[in-house]
């Protein structure tokens, strides 16, 4: 194999992998299953589409508390310290919008999708 084709195997090997890092988990049910990290002050990503029964996991990964909190606070992650999680399970007609309690200037969104 020349060096010229070994460089553009790894690069769609690398593209590959990063397309599937970005799609959701499927549970055994055929939910998938969403991860959004909390880093910077931001949600990471701050947009999902979701579907009902998927569910949403989110970890903090900065050194602040956090929350996710829907924006008319039908749902709540409750306090994430540093490195803590909690998944919530999007149900039909859920609130879509959520923020921080803490940093109201965080938002995200749920899209049904």
């Amino acid at each position: 194999m020349s060096g010229w084709t070994r460089r553009s195997a790894l690069r769609l090997a690398g593209a590959a992998f990063a397309a599937m890092a970005r799609r959701p988990a499927q549970a055994h049910n055929g939910h998938a299953h969403h991860r959004v990290e909390i880093r910077g002050l931001k949600f990471v990503p701050d947009v999902l589409t979701v579907r009902p029964e998927d569910t949403v996991t989110f970890v903090n990964r900065d050194i602040a508390p956090h929350t996710a909190t829907a924006s008319d606070q039908s749902w709540d992650t409750g306090t994430l310290a540093r490195d803590a999680e909690a998944t919530i399970t999007v149900t039909a007609g859920m609130t879509q919008a959520y923020f921080c309690r803490f940093h109201p200037m965080m938002k995200g969104e749920l899209q049904p999708g």
